[in-house]
């Protein structure tokens, strides 16, 4: 039995859009997995998103940030003390906006000010910065510190 040309082209197209599906939806896990510069893709660890953001039931990822973050960032940075490198841990004297996270009970974390997702290339120290603002001069400094700093800086991150 012979079936129209029409019926086979429909047939056809039935299953290309199910292959096109099928691939994409392989696909969807590759692509949530993320592409930013500090995940396993990218750097081979073992650092994941539930390393930084809380986790929900079924390993729903948040957009929170769990309190452990810094021993993520700390396992690969050292702790140096240079006169621009924060510390963590301190109690904020004051509210921050809600772009510069703070733990849940109101320290200090390195990603207080800096991100994981997006970096901006600073000519002066000829590398990409990982930072939630960008650094011009003292103003970085000067959103939560009121005292006078140097007029020129040296910034080290």
């Amino acid at each position: 039995m012979k079936f129209p040309l029409r019926f086979e082209l429909n047939i056809t197209m039935r299953v290309l859009i199910f292959l096109i599906f099928f691939l994409l939806f392989l696909a969807c896990p590759l692509i949530a997995r993320g592409t930013g510069p500090h995940n396993d893709i990218i750097l081979n660890t073992n650092i994941r998103c539930s390393g930084c953001h809380q986790t929900l039931f079924l390993n729903e990822i948040t957009p929170e940030f769990n309190d452990a973050t810094d021993n993520i960032c700390l396992s690969c940075h050292k702790r140096e003390k240079t006169l621009f490198s924060h510390p963590v841990g301190v109690k904020a004297r004051h509210l921050f906006s809600e772009e510069m996270p703070l733990s849940s009970d109101g320290r200090l974390m390195c990603i207080t000010c800096h991100t994981f997702h997006s970096s901006f290339y600073m000519p002066i120290l000829k590398k990409k910065v990982y930072l939630r603002r960008i650094v011009m001069e003292k103003n970085f400094c000067l959103r939560c510190h009121r005292q006078d700093l140097p007029d020129k800086i040296v910034v080290s991150y």
